[in-house]
Formats: C-alpha cells, structure tokens, sequence
C-alpha cells in the first residue's frame, strides 16, 4: 500500500452486551417465541440505530404482526437514513398503515421529488376507511399533485378512490381508465373499476368487466377471486334460480384457482370459507384437504371438515377428522368428538376422553369440566351432570364458572332455589358479574313473582353492560310480566335489533301478539322456525296463543307477450 493511499476506518466492535442480546433473540425466534425476539430486537435496534438491526426488527414485526412495532423501526431507520429511499418508502407505508395520513403524505411527496416509487393508492384506500374520514381535504391535495405527476399510476388510482368516496363515480372511472389504458392486464385498476361499478350498483357492468380481466390475464388468481366476490354479491341466499345459473361459473374460477395456485395459502384458506358461505361444501372440503396436503393450520382444516361430515351427518368420518386437530380449536374439536359419541350411545368412551383432557391439560381443567356437564344435561343425564358438578366444585371450590354451570342445571331440573343460591354465590364473590346478576334477575322473573327483586338485579346489570342483548331482553320479559307493554316492546325491540335468537324472537313475538299485532308475530315465529324447525321456544308461543302461519304474499301476475 503505498503512503498515499487512504486506510479504511477500522471496524467498529458491536457491543458485547448488544450481541449477547441479539443471539438470545435469534434463539428465542427458533423456539418460536418471537414476542422476546420482538423485545430484544427492538430494544436493540433503538439503542445500536444500526440498519441491519432494524431491518430484522422490522422482518420479525412483519412476521408476527406486530403494526406498532413495524411502524417504530420504520422510523427510526428513517431517522437515521433520511435519504434512504428504501427507509422513506417504508416509514411512509408504516406511517399510512397507522392513520398518519398527513405524515405519510408528505413523506411520500419527498419521495416522489426523488423520482422513486410511492403507495399513493394504498394510502387513499386507508384515507377512506375511517367513519370520519378527511378524503375531500386530501382529494384536494392528491388532484394537486396530479397536476404536476399526471402519469403515476399510483397518484391516479388513489385519486380515483378519494373520487369515489366523495361519490363522483364518474370521474373516479376516468382516472381508473387512464391506467387501464396504459396497463391493461394490471390487477389494481381492474379491482377498482369493478369495485366502482358495484357501487353504483352497476352488477352486469363489474361482471363483464372481470370477466374479460380474467380472460385477458387467466393466471391472476385474485382477479378470479373478485369474479367470485361479484358472482355472490348480489345473489339473495332464497333466489335458488340465480344460484343455478352461475354455479358452473363458480366452480370453474374456483377450480382454476386451486389448479392454478395448489400451494398458495392465501388462496387456498380464503376461497374454502368463501365457497362454505355460498353452499358449495364439496369445493371448500378440496379446499380444506389442499390445506392440509400444504402443511398450512392443518388442525383448523381437519376441524372444519369434521364440521361439515358431522353436518352431514357422516358421525364417523367426522370423528375421524376431530381426532386429528393436535392445536388451534382443539378444545372445540374435543368437546364435538365427545358430543358425538354420546349420540352415538358410548357415554363410557365419551366421559373418558373428557377426563383424559382434564389430565393432559390440567390449566383448562374447570373448562372441560363444564363442558363435560352440559353435554351430560343436553343428552338426558341431569343426575350425573350434578354429581360432576360437585365434584369439580369440591376440587374448584366455588369457581364462579362452575357455580354458573351447576345453576343453569339446577334451573333445567327445577330446583329454583339452589339456582339462587349458586348465582348468589358468585355475585358475592364478584357483584359486578353481568352475566350472573341477569341470569338470577330472569329466573325470578321466568319462576317467581318477585318481580321487585329481579328488576333490582337486571337494572344492575345493564348499568355494567348497557349494550348486552340478553340483559336488554331480560328487562323487555320483565317488564312484560309486571305489564308495562309499550316499555316491554321497545326493550324487546332493541333486543331482537342486535340478535335474532329463539328465545329474543319468542318474547318480541308474545308481546305483539298480545298488543295485537298478530301478522308481524307471525312473520316473526314463522321465519324463525325456517332457521330451526323444531325450537321450543318458538313452538311454545305458537302453540300457546294458536298462531297460525302468515298468509303467502300474492304471486306476481303474468305480464302479457
């Protein structure tokens, strides 16, 4: 080397301390405790501000998705590389993915200045997504920025969106068709002109649009997957006609899509709901057992696939599936394999794989413990189901789970007075327990005319929760009993408002009957009992008051050639 050349700075020694902290984190990481990986990670990457610390912090928070933690790397490496295009790229991602719009903006106008690549249109569709959303200020902003980038696709696309939410669909489609233009086969522009076009309520028009997408771009699964969203969009569960015509279209995208994506966990978990919600069974079990061949949450594809044999009735081969879930719904896929078998008349074999659950995992032990219990009650075993739960309690002595469990049982077998005492019990131990003080508020009201004390209780609990749909039934039943009849409706009313159970529908129903509006408590029995043909509670009203079935709206009259 000769004199006049310039050594290289010596390297700088990373810290011990931080090193130890690192390889602990990348150990933690291959046991799969990414939460202390996270921790050391960022806690180092704050304190060395070294890249590639940072960098890997922000690898290990994308892969748990940890937003906050993704969002603070990302600045800090533009702290400390604000020149760093990849570093602006990502803190304004980051910073659109947490609702700082104004920041990420701005950010994303220094980096177009730079003349790089900007998220314009993903940062509009997060603009848009607030109930208070500021689109119309930024619509303002980003129509200025056009002015001067009238060719960036993404300043055109996220324009187009902000139009859209300020309803001018018009001028949303005139940017989208710039970029169409331009870029034909693109996925983006082809989503959102046909999310455009729904809006508009424009069906036909998305679904020759996607159509041709698909044509001209076969291979892109997600543009099959808006072909399906639109297919299913506008169909109502009851039009069977519609369901008809479209089925072999629908079988095809979705068997395209396996073909096309077989290892594609994205596809693969997405589409096998999506075909489930619209009747397909057979598709989304194909589905469900690519899944599995994949290795991708194999245990929640086996336990969905016992869940349509067990709907189906095929008990074996459900309990084949339950059998092999090991993680994830385990606990659920239990509890069904049990459930089955006491249909199935092996009680024996059914209490024993519950009380092996106890033993292998002893912190869910109270758990399946009233599991066990009310599978005892539901398949006629009540003197049972109270030995065992006296026995858990004894071992779990007065567990407020178990002392709800064995009141509900008390309740079912008549013995109104342990009931009271159990639920007692457990608002003593914790007065502001909703669910008990309501619980023990209806059964005074359903079993006792100590209307006084239940409406103390329910008024309790309603404090605590004031949106709980079953409080708010409770007190409509009440005070229907003490007869106050406009207040009962609108208490009712509301319950059946936020959820349409049995039970709610049955109490909203009586009292319109009794207030004489008999056809809309007709509808509503009537259309219940289409969901679930052989409820008691339904059945009750109806046969109590003699409802007859509603009369059939009148056939649509022939329109002449």
């Amino acid at each position: 080397m000769s004199s006049a050349e310039t050594p290289p700075p010596p390297a700088t020694p990373f810290p011990t301390d931080a090193l130890y902290s690192l390889l602990a984190a990348e150990l933690a990481g291959a046991r799969e405790q990414y939460g202390v990986a996270l921790r050391n990670y960022l806690y180092q990457a704050k304190k060395t501000k070294d890249p590639n610390v940072i960098r890997r912090t922000m690898q290990i928070a994308r892969y748990v998705k940890s937003d906050s933690a993704l969002l603070e790397a990302a600045l800090l490496y533009y702290e400390i590389e604000p020149n760093n295009i990849e570093a602006m790229q990502m803190a304004a991602l980051q910073l659109a993915r947490a609702n700082q719009f104004d920041a990420s903006f701005e950010l994303y106008v220094k980096i177009i200045a730079k003349q790089s690549a900007t998220q314009l249109d993903f940062l509009a569709s997060q603009i848009v997504a607030p109930k208070e959303s500021p689109a119309a200020r930024f619509l303002t902003a980003y129509q200025q920025l056009l002015n001067t980038e009238p060719k960036r696709e993404d300043l055109l696309l996220g324009t187009a969106i902000l139009l859209q939410a300020q309803n001018q669909s018009e001028q949303a489609l005139v940017l989208v068709e710039r970029v169409l233009a331009d870029h034909p086969n693109d996925f983006q522009p082809n989503l959102l002109k046909s999310r455009i076009l729904i809006a508009e309520n424009r069906y036909p028009d998305a679904l020759a649009h996607i159509q041709d997408a698909v044509e001209n771009t076969p291979k892109d699964y997600r543009l099959r997957m808006q072909y399906i969203h639109i297919l299913l969009i506008n169909r109502r569960p009851e039009d069977k006609e519609y369901f008809r015509q479209n089925e072999a279209l629908l079988r095809e995208q979705f068997h395209q899509i396996l073909l096309q994506n077989p290892r594609s966990p994205a596809a693969i978990t997405s589409l096998s709901s999506t075909a489930a919600q619209a009747g397909l069974i057979d598709i989304s079990e194909l589905y469900l057992k690519q899944q599995i061949a994949v290795g991708y949450n194999a245990a929640q594809a086996y336990y969905y696939l016992g869940q349509f044999a067990e709907s189906a009735g095929r008990l074996d081969e459900a309990l084949i599936h339950y059998q092999q879930v090991d993680r994830g719904p385990l606990l659920a896929a239990i509890t069904q394999r049990a459930d089955i078998l006491f249909r199935q008349g092996k009680n024996t074999e059914a209490q024993n794989l519950l009380k092996q659950t106890r033993s292998q995992y002893p912190e869910q032990q109270i758990q399946v413990y009233q599991i066990e219990i009310e599978l005892l009650a539901r398949h006629k075993q009540p003197d049972t189901a109270l030995k065992l739960a006296n026995r858990a309690l004894q071992q779990s002595k007065d567990d407020p789970g178990l002392l709800y469990t064995r009141s509900m049982l008390y309740e079912r077998t008549g013995d109104i007075k342990q009931a009271e005492a159990d639920l007692r019990a457990i608002i003593e131990q914790q007065p502001d327990n909703s669910m008990a003080l309501n619980a023990l508020g209806y059964s005074l009201t359903v079993h006792t005319e100590r209307y006084d004390e239940a409406l103390e209780l329910i008024t309790r609990a309603l404090a605590i929760d004031p949106e709980e749909a079953a409080i708010i039934d409770s007190l409509g039943w009440l005070q229907y009993r003490m007869g106050s009849l406009d207040e009962a409706q609108k208490n009712l009313e509301r319950a059946h408002k936020k959820f349409k159970d049995p039970e709610v529908i049955a109490h909203l129903a009586e009292v319109l009957w009794v207030r004489g509006e008999k056809q809309r408590a007709s509808e509503l029995l009537h259309n219940g009992l289409k969901a679930q043909p052989d409820n008691p509670q339904l059945l009750m009203v109806i046969d109590k008051f003699k409802i007859p079935m509603p009369p059939e709206p009148p056939a649509p009259e022939a329109t002449a050639n």
